[in-house]
């Protein structure tokens, strides 16, 4: 009985995805290139998809599961193609303002007019952050809109070293915490550092001693934001680097981290490979690095929260100047940005096979 009941419930579900695509096909299709690549039950996704875009808004969706890997390489290629692109996704430390500035993306800044929830969801100053010659080409997504630099480490050597974490303003008054790391044995290192991943002592005076303009070293003065500077040719890049020497000279860095391809040392003399690990903070995030670390992480910022161009423009999506369907599109966006039907489709899954509501409307993941 029991699989009966089963079989007739999968034949009406069916039935019910098959007439509501039979709707969607006579309907204009977007192609969204999506970050993500394909995944288990990518099919379902899908259709889920489409079918809650389309009651909407009254289009289709292809979801095009690009991946990560290689994707910005491909991207450039890809929008001056003749391939169709409607939505993709781009951000600032991957090339989004060259390709603006090249021609690559629609100017948004009527088509907000026809999204005016989308529109007023983000302040005046992230629009003008996502400006290129006098264009908005990018919808940027609330993530984490600040940098702040810091390290994660056990939180055991934390408490061991005595170090007042809320005193710590910059990177030289992290001192009593390396020394303690290196004092636990010559085979200790204290920066987890390797090859193409630093220390992020150079990372963080440029954004403590200055503020950082763009990728290539220049940044601006605190006493004047108009004045740019060549971070590399000021006293304070001396001054770091003068530091670094000689953290290097007492063992603090490897010697072959310059060549290392991993950054796993043995700091603590038990085996585990935890030492000062560099990060740009994620909140909250040593959290799920201590489940993973099987001990507690602790976090110690190095900077203030900056709030720049580039942090506001880390992640957002962008229409291709060559899309014919740009109305549809940046509907599509704010059905992204601002409803949640979508995004918890794309993050959890389908309702009823991967996640079901609660009845506070949270999610609660199935089972496997």
């Amino acid at each position: 009985m029991t699989r009966k009941i089963v079989a007739l419930l999968l034949a009406v579900l069916m039935i019910v995805t098959a007439c509501g695509f039979s709707l969607a096909e006579d309907a204009p299709t977007i192609r969204v290139y999506m970050f993500n690549g394909e995944m288990p039950d990518s099919k379902l996704v899908q259709e889920a998809v489409s079918k809650v875009v389309y009651d909407k808004i009254g289009c289709n969706v292809e979801l095009v599961w690009a991946g990560a890997n290689g994707y910005f390489g491909g991207l450039s290629l890809a929008l001056a193609s003749n391939e169709q692109m409607d939505v993709v996704f781009d951000h600032s430390g991957s090339g989004w303002y060259d390709r603006s500035k090249d021609g690559a993306y629609a100017d948004l800044t009527e088509l907000l007019e026809l999204t005016p929830t989308l529109k007023n969801s983000l302040a005046d100053y992230i629009w003008a952050a996502s400006t290129v010659d006098g264009k908005i080409t990018l919808v940027s997504t609330y993530k984490d809109m600040s940098i702040e630099y810091g390290y994660f480490v056990d939180q055991a050597d934390v408490d061991a070293c005595g170090i007042d974490v809320d005193a710590v303003e910059k990177v030289e008054d992290l001192e009593p915490l390396v020394s303690y790391l290196k004092s636990k044995g010559d085979d200790a290192y204290v920066f987890r550092a390797k090859q193409g991943d630093g220390t992020g002592i150079t990372n963080t005076s440029m954004l403590v001693d200055f503020y950082e303009i763009y990728s290539g070293g220049f940044v601006s003065s605190k006493d004047d934001p108009s004045t740019v500077l060549n971070y590399y040719l000021t006293d304070e890049y001396e001054e770091t680097v003068r530091l670094i020497y000689d953290w290097a000279q007492l063992g603090y860095i490897p010697a072959d981290a310059a060549t290392r391809d991993s950054s796993s040392y043995n700091v603590n003399g038990t085996g585990t490979n935890y030492g000062m690990s560099f990060c740009q903070y994620c909140p909250l995030s040593e959290y799920s690095l201590s489940e993973a670390y099987g001990g507690t992480v602790g976090y110690i910022p190095v900077s203030q929260a900056v709030v720049t161009t580039d942090s506001l423009t880390g992640v957002g999506y962008c229409i291709p100047e060559k899309s014919e369907l740009k109305e549809y599109a940046i509907k599509y966006i704010e059905l992204l940005s601002c409803d949640h039907e979508v995004a918890d489709i794309l993050n959890y899954g389908v309702e009823g096979v991967h996640f079901n509501y609660d009845e506070n409307g949270d999610i609660v993941r199935v089972a496997n």
